[in-house]
């Protein structure tokens, strides 16, 4: 059974992923796995109690699993959401994915001497068959801005239709979508190695 401050912590975390699948947070395109983040950190923080309790040679059914355990489970929780964009990334199975790599490695490519616009980058993504109109640039967009990919900046109007947005791309953002020089086992080592790290990152918070 959950503590009082630990159904408290689960209801406030089931309140900030339901914010971040809405469109255009940190979840948005992971629904699927969002969905079930809050009910998989509830066993999570189960197991952390059932450790720590047989750590300290207690029965771990004779207590409710405490608010530190639940806060040691979140903060897993938290940090795996970086982990899971890489791992989707790599994986390219989410459609809406797909598409903003593809418009993202046409942001990257872009070379004229004017800013890059909206109008602009739709004639260099006219060979996607999920882009044939202007509009259909705002979800790819809104989910590379949202990871901090690039920036749309609007100019001010001077007359006549409205100004095409400016599209202005992160200059640390490297386009990592060709990982054809790196092995899988090499991928599979790196994201080891982050998982490793998240672990000990939220048994660090929450002392």
């Amino acid at each position: 059974m959950l503590s009082p401050e630990a159904a408290g912590l689960r209801d406030d975390f089931a309140a900030e992923v339901e914010h971040s699948l809405r469109p255009g947070e940190d979840l948005d395109g992971s629904e699927d796995w969002g969905a079930k983040l809050v009910g998989n950190m509830v066993r999570v923080a189960g197991l952390i109690h059932v450790a720590w309790q047989v750590e300290d040679w207690q029965d771990p059914w004779a207590e409710s699993i405490s608010g530190q355990s639940m806060k040691t489970a979140i903060n897993f929780g938290r940090a795996l959401i970086p982990h899971v964009h890489r791992v989707f990334d790599e994986m390219d199975v989410i459609p809406e994915v797909h598409v903003a790599r593809y418009v993202l490695r046409r942001i990257t490519t872009y070379e004229g001497d004017e800013p890059l616009t909206k109008r602009e980058l739709h004639r260099r993504c006219q060979n996607s068959k999920e882009i044939r109109r202007v509009d259909d640039l705002d979800k790819p967009l809104r989910l590379l801005e949202a990871h901090k990919y690039i920036r749309r900046t609007q100019r001010d109007s001077t007359g006549g239709r409205n100004p095409s947005p400016i599209i202005e791309l992160n200059p640390h953002v490297r386009d990592r979508s060709d990982t054809s020089d790196r092995s899988r086992d090499e991928l599979h080592e790196e994201l080891a190695q982050a998982l490793d790290q998240a672990v000990a990152g939220a048994l660090e918070e929450s002392k």
